[in-house]
């Protein structure tokens, strides 16, 4: 489409003497184009109508614009960030071969016949320097609602933006690293009150814990009494790779080398649980130490989980030395058992339900009904479980995505919490052994994609797979137990155990309805942690069979 506006972009977003109807044009075409958005997170809902509610301008030539967009759904509006920009003829091309879900639609000035592209900015470096020096400068826009300002720490350096690499593959907000110095975040969905990775950041900063990026500012947007935080600039690390690519490399490589090589059962039935280990058991921080047998096909796994663990643990102590009225640590009621119970309940529930309507299953793959059953009984015994531990600030949405690798090491990133929670909920103080579950979960998944990748060469890996899983988890256990001790914000025995194995059941039944509705391929993923956690074998079949 080709918008006809009287002098430029500015006509699109605020009504002007020249041109009031202005952003009604543009206003039309937003339905569609949000929509094919990686970041819009609510693409089964029915979009009503886009309103362009703010728009503030942080550079004149080129013109460089933050909006603010108003989403009507037929339960609730949403509000999400646009920064835009209008490319000339020249540049607009590459950017149409480049980044074409960026493209909005063409202007043309009334008065010069020139044509532009309208696009999201995000794409192009020359926004993210601007936004930059704009932040750099502690700079203040006013527009027709509000107030936009740069918050930069005084420990922020005054460079110009000289190098700006885009990042890619990042779904619910947008980032690059400037200068190698700087990882910029601008989040898409706006939420107002404070921003939980701010927030936990600007604490961890304050107390030296060095295995998440430093804080160094943020962007937000003053609405009378409501702000909104619109962005943040943290330090950016020298990263080898992240950790869950990490973790696919490092399982290929043991599956590389028992390719072809008898699993030692003798030795494995000697270590204890490992031969059975495609059922998950309650007690398991038992302090064991990895088998030489595994220890020796597995060294980079074995390390890597050893770290983990720590740094998991020396991350949690340090979000509970907060004392801020909505960081510091809080006991947990009585009743914290009884209320999961409750969720787990009406999720296994739902599960089911979606379950029932994949035609495409195989119905051995499935947990049966006896073994739903069982699960229910096992969930029953929460009722019981007291709150005997404090709930502190974690993590949130915590897997191996979320994670670095660099210097043998791990850093953590990513503080926002999972971003389809609302964000009062992603505030909450709650049970540290939600992040430890979510890990566990992670570990697994990746271990289990690994060997998917493998299938085809060796299917005859279950063995080596069931052993693997049980023993890098038990060492990311004993290493985080080892590094809490009796941390008040760690359950005691034996509610530590039930804990662990609600909150493991809860992700996956998240997991299981997630991958059911967004990747089917990837449904026997979770459907095999499931069984593990319920105590039904898991199938024996490889990926591939």
């Amino acid at each position: 489409p080709v918008l006809p506006v009287a002098e430029g972009l500015q006509n699109l977003l605020v009504p002007t003497m020249a041109q009031r109807r202005g952003p009604e044009q543009l206003e039309s075409l937003l339905p569609d184009f949000i929509k094919e958005q990686r970041w819009f997170g609510a693409k089964g809902d029915v979009i009503e109508a886009v309103e362009v509610k703010d728009a503030v301008r942080l550079q004149s030539a080129p013109a460089v614009y933050l909006s603010v967009l108003k989403v009507r759904h037929r339960e609730e509006d949403s509000f999400y960030m646009l920064p835009l920009m209008a490319a000339p003829k020249e540049k607009a091309a590459s950017l149409l071969d480049d980044h074409s879900t960026a493209a909005l639609a063409w202007l043309t000035v009334a008065d010069t016949g020139e044509r532009r592209l309208v696009h999201d900015a995000t794409v192009d470096p020359e926004f993210w320097a601007t936004l930059f020096r704009w932040w750099q400068a502690g700079s203040r826009g006013r527009s027709l609602k509000g107030v936009y300002s740069a918050e930069p720490s005084e420990a922020a350096k005054h460079d110009d933006p000289e190098d700006v690499q885009l990042l890619t593959g990042e779904q619910s907000n947008t980032s690059a690293i400037i200068n190698g110095d700087y990882f910029a975040k601008i989040y898409r969905r706006l939420e107002e009150g404070p921003n939980p990775e701010k927030e936990l950041l600007e604490h961890l900063t304050d107390v030296g814990f060095t295995f998440a990026p430093q804080l160094h500012g943020t962007v937000t947007f003053q609405r009378q009494r409501r702000q909104y935080t619109l962005g943040v600039f943290q330090e950016a690390l020298d990263v080898e790779t992240d950790a869950w690519s990490y973790a696919l490399a490092s399982t290929a490589q043991v599956l590389d080398r028992v390719e072809n090589s008898p699993f030692p059962r003798e030795q494995a039935r000697a270590a204890g649980r490992s031969s059975a280990a495609d059922n998950w058991t309650a007690g398991r921080v038992e302090s064991q130490p990895v088998p030489v047998w595994l220890e020796d096909v597995a060294p980079e796994m074995c390390s890597f989980a050893r770290t983990l663990g720590v740094r998991t643990a020396e991350m949690h102590h340090a979000l509970s030395q907060a004392e801020a009225e909505d960081l510091h640590p809080v006991e947990a009621p009585a009743q914290a058992g009884a209320e999961l119970g409750q969720r787990l309940r009406s999720e296994i529930e739902e599960t089911r339900a979606l379950l029932d309507r994949q035609a495409h299953l195989n119905p051995e793959d499935l947990p049966s009904e006896l073994v739903w059953t069982r699960a229910k009984e096992r969930i029953t015994d929460l009722d019981d479980i007291a709150g005997n531990h404090d709930r502190i600030r974690i993590h949130g949405d915590y897997h191996l995505g979320q994670l670095l690798r660099a210097e043998g090491d791990v850093y953590i990133l990513d503080f926002e919490g999972e971003p389809a929670r609302p964000l009062e909920e992603r505030r909450k103080r709650e049970n540290a052994l939600r992040d430890v579950a979510g890990m566990i979960r992670s570990l697994e998944y990746a271990i289990l994609a690994a060997w998917e990748d493998h299938a085809e060469t060796d299917p005859d890996y279950r063995p080596w797979i069931n052993a693997l899983i049980y023993w890098i988890e038990t060492t990311f256990l004993n290493a985080y137990a080892d590094t809490t001790e009796d941390a008040p914000f760690v359950p005691a025995a034996p509610a530590h155990h039930s804990f662990l194995w609600a909150f493991l059941f809860d992700k996956a039944l998240y997991e299981v309805r997630y991958e059911l509705n967004h990747r089917p391929d990837w449904a026997w993923l979770p459907l095999h942690g499931l069984r593990r956690l319920i105590g039904a074998q898991a199938p024996t079949a490889s990926p591939e069979a």
